[in-house]
């Protein structure tokens, strides 16, 4: 685990009108961050990590990251083909 990591309990997106996207993370202990992202693409690529892993964390690095899974880990509900 990255240096000071802390475990992500929820998340928030906000996009403004001039086109500035920001996450809002809540962590485990009720502290929060916010995370810019650098565009469009960006948001969409941290927002699915939060929706589609757990545990996901936050380090002081500012690094977004799930944690370790076996390979070949499927992310399916039961009974999902």
């Amino acid at each position: 685990m990255n240096p000071g990591s802390r475990e992500i309990s929820a998340y928030s997106v906000s996009r403004f009108a001039d086109g500035r996207v920001f996450i809002g993370l809540t962590f485990q202990d009720g502290t929060c961050h916010t995370l810019p992202a650098q565009s469009a693409a960006d948001a969409m690529l941290m927002l699915d990590i939060l929706r589609q892993e757990k545990p996901v964390y936050f380090d002081g690095y500012g690094t977004l990251f799930s944690g370790l899974e076996p390979v070949g880990e499927s992310e399916a509900a039961p009974g999902d083909s």
